[in-house]
């Protein structure tokens, strides 16, 4: 490539990236992963304090308690709502309980009804720092709010309790509608409500423009202004979890029982009572539906699991009054900046050789610089400076640079080697990376052996081990019969927890895979034979468990489909097919005979004629879904290792099946009667000679009907005639 052609492909390469980046945040594709990152910064910001005493009253179980379920008689809410701005010098008070004309049955008196009503009525008429929530609905049609009977001479104020949850992301509520015009009358979100009678401003003190919204001062000053976002949305800036040093909550029973205490109560009563009130010293007060059961739940950047919404009333009414509002860039300068930092860490990859080494460090080190002062200025200044777009077009520029750089280079090594005739392939992946070529979704039928290994009773043992040494004890395991797995030529497919998938036959081609994989299973149960040796001389003392640990092992030789499988993100080089099932139930069912390591009859025939591994018959059965037999056999082990007894028992064994089969019922009971005395566990719950035993006395009472042919079926985990 020429110089000319050379700066042409980079620089158009550090434009047209993160030209792709400015437009998916134009489309709002990375809006989400944006808010996540915010809910990052508010973890690393923490909580803060709020220059106001925000009091939450929690409507929860235990004011349930003794109000009763819905509807909750309204007297308490008057009640309590008259006490605190009596006794505690609230100085407002906001709910975000909706007394709507729907909030009581037409089941319920009517008289009692109106009476309730007339309670509550009489508190919001003689209490103008009183806040009722209303919700907007039909979409901006209708408000829902107090019923018409609790309107007085007074205009009550109005605060509404709608989230704007669809123009919020990542599953939290940032968002709320400042305010929504129904009719002539325009109504504000109970927070701004709050606040605005907080400070003792007038509706008429409120000014609503494109871009915010302005609270003026009785004097015409300007003590506010409230950045909207579509002309009416604000964003809240979370202070604090809702369970939290910094937030102080009492339920609303406690101030039902001060009330009581105060005015009737004992002078002990009175005394906590007034101790009670104390906290509410001009405070702002939100009576809030805390209750799981009243389902008014949401989560917030802090608390994992959902809290109750008034909390997020609560932190609009601090990021108000502190005005610590978020500012957030114009896409303009978010346009900028996504050109600016790819442009500082992707320019000296592209132009500069690798003599300017520490110029690239420098280069790079700019996206962790600006990550830092992403959180830096929003701790300092609410800003928030978007990092998704920024940080993704220098690392995706970058990175297609490195790509390219790196593939220019192999093709120049190859080219040298080319040139010298030393040309050598050693592995598969080096000639896939010698030739540019990726590997690819795939795989050929091949004939191959698969082995599955399963520790015996693995969840009882892993039970009574801690979690180090549990990890400890599988790494061990793990590492040695990998490595016996490696040495018989073998390929690990997989593990699942500690069970081990292995091949063999692929992808190097083994002329006798069966052979290696029986003796990689005669291996391994002799290597855990060593492992448990040592650790039962492990001064830690390893529990009964582990030191009497067993592995079952299922072996089937046969075709399968090897190669590279999964998604086209994310593949393994595996093996699938009806083989390598057979594989895994053949070590399954060992089980049902006792025996530790199973192999089906394919696999033995292609270890016969070669010495090494011993093989008995173990059943004719077969398999649930399956509509031919399969013979299995049992592994026990290196023929050179077998006890005399072991083969004097596998002699009588093998007399007594020829007489199963024959349905010699009485001759093959005597057969396996001896053979059952010289089994190698002997003293197991079960061992072939037991099942064969237990199955021809059966099959002596009742004999089966019409031609016998030995044939046992598998039903999910039982067996039958």
């Amino acid at each position: 490539m020429s110089k000319r052609k050379h700066l042409g492909f980079w620089s158009f390469t550090i434009i047209m990236i993160p030209l792709i980046w400015v437009l998916c945040d134009y489309l709002g594709f990375l809006t989400t992963f944006e808010y996540a990152t915010l809910n990052w910064r508010y973890d690393i910001r923490g909580e803060i304090d709020a220059p106001v005493n925000l009091i939450y009253v929690n409507i929860d179980s235990k004011a349930l308690d003794i109000m009763g379920e819905r509807p909750v008689p309204r007297k308490y809410f008057a009640n309590v709502i008259e006490s605190l701005f009596k006794y505690g010098n609230a100085k407002v008070i906001g709910t975000d309980a909706l007394f709507s004309d729907s909030s009581y049955s037409a089941l319920v008196d009517e008289d009692a009804v109106n009476k309730d009503t007339s309670v509550l009525q009489k508190t919001i008429e003689e209490n103008p720092r009183l806040v009722m929530a209303a919700k907007v609905v039909n979409n901006g049609m209708h408000l829902e709010g107090p019923e018409s009977q609790l309107s007085g001479e007074k205009e009550m104020n109005i605060g509404l309790i709608n989230l704007a949850e669809h123009f919020s992301h990542g599953g939290i509520t940032d968002w709320i509608p400042f305010s929504e015009q129904i009719g002539n009358k325009t109504y504000f979100t109970l927070a701004f409500e709050v606040v605005r009678i907080f400070y003792d401003i007038p509706s008429e003190g409120v000014e609503l423009f494109e871009k915010k919204a302005v609270l003026y001062k009785n004097d015409g000053s300007i003590l506010l202004e409230i950045p909207l976002t579509d002309k009416k949305f604000v964003e809240v800036n979370w202070f604090s979890k809702w369970i939290s040093p910094k937030n102080k909550h009492f339920s609303l029973r406690d101030a039902i029982e001060a009330n009581v205490w105060i005015e009737t109560g004992t002078s002990e009563q009175k005394s906590k009572a007034e101790q009670f009130y104390k906290a509410f010293n001009n405070a702002i007060v939100l009576i809030g539906e805390a209750d799981p059961l009243l389902n008014n739940f949401a989560p917030t950047p802090f608390d994992e699991d959902p809290v109750p919404r008034i909390g997020i009333h609560g932190n609009l009414v601090k990021t108000l009054i502190s005005k610590k509002f978020l500012e957030r860039p114009s896409f303009q300068l978010i346009s900028i900046i996504i050109f600016a930092l790819t442009l500082l860490a992707a320019f000296p990859f592209a132009f500069l050789n690798r003599k300017h080494f520490l110029i690239k460090i420098l280069g790079i080190s700019i996206l962790p610089i600006y990550l830092i002062a992403t959180v830096y200025l929003f701790d300092q200044l609410n800003w928030v400076l978007p990092i998704i777009g920024p940080i993704g077009a220098a690392l995706s520029t970058t990175f297609f640079i490195l790509v390219i750089q790196l593939i220019n280079i192999e093709r120049q090594q190859s080219r040298i080697r080319d040139m010298f005739g030393t040309y050598i392939s050693p592995k598969l992946v080096d000639e896939m990376i010698e030739e540019d070529v990726d590997p690819q979704l795939g795989g050929q039928e091949k004939m191959i052996t698969a082995l599955f290994s399963d520790i015996e009773n693995f969840s009882a043992m892993a039970e009574s081990l801690s979690p180090n040494a549990l990890i400890e004890l599988m790494n061990e395991y793990l590492s040695e019969m990998t490595a016996i797995i490696q040495e018989e030529k073998g390929t690990l497919d997989k593990y699942v927890g500690d069970a081990i998938i292995s091949m063999f036959g692929a992808p190097v081609t083994i002329e006798d895979h069966a052979l290696a994989a029986c003796r990689t299973a005669c291996r391994m149960q002799l290597k855990q034979l060593e492992l448990c040796e040592k650790w039962r001389d492990d001064p830690r003392k390893w529990p009964e468990s582990v030191l009497r640990m067993r592995t079952r092992f299922g072996i089937s030789t046969g075709l399968a489909i090897v190669g590279n499988m999964g998604s086209k993100i994310r593949f393994n080089y595996t093996m699938l097919g009806d083989n390598v099932n057979l594989a895994s139930r053949c070590e399954y069912i060992g089980k049902t005979y006792g025996v530790f390591c199973v192999a089906t009859n394919t696999t033995r025939k292609w270890t016969e004629n070669r010495d090494g591994v011993a093989f008995r018959f173990l059943d004719r059965i077969l398999l649930e879904g399956k509509t031919e037999t399969v013979e299995i056999h049992e592994i026990l082990g290196f023929k050179k290792d077998l006890a005399e007894k072991t083969k004097k028992c596998i002699e009588i064994y093998e007399k007594g099946i020829n007489d199963y089969f024959e349905g010699n019922w009485d001759n093959a009971i005597d057969k396996f009667e001896q053979s059952a005395s010289l089994e190698p566990s002997i003293d197991a719950e079960t061992n072939p000679s037991k099942v064969f035993l237990k199955r021809c006395n059966e099959l002596s009472l009742h004999n089966p009907e019409g031609p016998w042919n030995g044939i046992f079926k598998t039903h999910g985990k039982r067996t039958e005639f």
